[in-house]
């Protein structure tokens, strides 16, 4: 017998199987139930040569013992180069036991697992996880000149979105009768690199509210950023977006003389710092009240080593900032990340993988092709795995390896804000201290 599976219908679901105080009972119709189950990983980046987990999938049998004896599940991205290039097998584990390991089928596109024996006893529930053993990514594409004589990747298997759907479930009941249900059940996107980096916000250094009411140096930001022991990764830009409030209504609050320092060294002629539209804010130019996407762009590079960790700061100079009893100045600060792939969505592939600006110096964009005149797709953060066999970092020649900071961990990063708001209570309590205390001596 053949019927169409309800796969994640909660709806459905519910009026199948009953949940009473986190048992299950029989309901009227009896059959196996199947659903994405709650402990799925979330949408990730991840990097290969590696098993990582895809997707769980949730089994409940109401009424019977139930047995699964053949799945079948496709890669949500059919870009066959992905599909070769990224996946050696396909893994299904019962817990810590492995109940099978297939290779892809090119010509039924998915992997067909057969011969299993995995019961799940009446009105009960079991998870079956599915993982894939990853090979090493790479793309053949890299720049050799300007628009028109760049070599277009052939074959690239980085940044490939290699979500898996269950698509056929084969099984049968405790009288050996045989039943198949039609599927699907997607897990969530799971993008593949030669290697990820992951960015981590860090403690300003004691006293920044002092430097900004000052005119001192001030510490605006501070994170770190690890490459995976996979391989060393390339960052290219970041944005920061800095907003100035004006608490005590003066309105004079400016920020300039931008900084980037890699420990306690200043890095700052190894960069560019500017506004989106390309006002250097290094020397001369400031930004005032409101919020001002600050774009921090290597002139070339700034490689982080296979699973070494370096540390960032960005600074800036102060002017007009205040305090008084009515209110407070301050700024703050984070590190954007990015909600959608190069491709402009959420699901299908990185598709825009080229550096493209106008030329040195200037704020950089991702296309599919190199030196278009920056017209390509807006980044928060722009980074490479370095997986191209021809690795390139300029605007004119650039590489097919450049990605934006779609679902890379924790981004964007948390806020930092001078003077945090713990000091500025205790900066309010202090001058209404200072005021009744001159009030009772007058």
């Amino acid at each position: 017998m053949k019927r169409k599976g309800i796969g994640r219908s909660a709806m459905k679901t519910a009026m199948m199987v009953l949940a009473v105080f986190g048992g299950l009972v029989a309901s009227a119709q009896a059959d196996l139930f199947v659903s994405l189950d709650g402990s799925s990983p979330s949408a990730q980046a991840v990097s290969g040569y590696q098993t990582v987990t895809v997707g769980k999938y949730k089994f409940v049998a109401s009424g019977d013992n139930y047995t699964v004896t053949e799945l079948r599940l496709g890669i949500g991205n059919p870009d066959a180069d992905a599909v070769a290039g990224v996946i050696n097998d396909l893994v299904v584990r019962d817990g810590s036991t492995v109940l099978a390991m297939v290779p892809y089928d090119a010509v039924t596109n998915m992997f067909e697992v057969a011969g299993l024996n995995f019961m799940v006893p009446a009105n009960t529930s079991k998870t079956l996880t599915v993982q894939l053993d990853l090979a090493w990514p790479y793309t053949n594409g890299h720049g050799i000149g300007y628009a028109g004589t760049t070599q277009l990747p052939t074959i690239n298997t980085t940044g490939k979105d290699v979500m898996t759907t269950l698509n056929y479930l084969k099984y049968r009941d405790s009288q050996g009768t045989a039943n198949s249900q039609t599927l699907a059940i997607a897990s969530n996107p799971t993008f593949v690199y030669r290697s990820v980096p992951t960015f981590t916000v860090g403690s300003i250094p004691a006293g920044q509210e002092g430097n900004l009411y000052t005119g001192a140096q001030t510490t605006l930001y501070k994170y770190g950023v690890s490459a995976d022991p996979a391989g060393s990764v390339a960052i290219k830009q970041l944005k920061f977006p800095t907003t100035i409030a004006d608490g005590t209504g003066s309105g004079v609050e400016k920020l300039g003389s931008f900084r980037l320092f890699r420990g306690s060294v200043d890095v700052t002629d190894s960069v560019t710092i500017q506004t989106e539209s390309g006002v250097s804010l290094e020397t001369g130019n400031t930004v005032g009240r409101g919020t001002t996407n600050v774009v921090v762009t290597f002139d070339t590079e700034g490689i982080i080593p296979a699973g070494m960790t370096f540390g960032y700061s960005l600074k800036a100079t102060p002017t007009g900032f205040s305090e008084s009893l009515t209110g407070h100045d301050w700024v703050s600060t984070y590190l954007a990340g990015d909600s959608m792939s190069t491709a402009g969505n959420t699901m299908d592939a990185q598709d825009k993988f080229f550096l493209d600006s106008t030329g040195d110096g200037f704020v950089q964009t991702l296309n599919d092709n190199v030196a278009k005149m920056g017209t390509g797709l807006a980044a928060n953060l722009i980074w490479s795995d370095e997986s191209a066999q021809i690795h390139d970092y300029t605007w004119n020649g650039s590489s097919s390896d450049w990605f934006n900071g779609y679902l890379l961990q924790d981004l964007p990063l948390d806020r930092i804000t001078v003077p945090e708001p713990a000091t500025l209570i205790l900066l309010t309590g202090g001058l209404l201290s200072l005021l009744a205390s001159r009030r009772r001596q007058s």
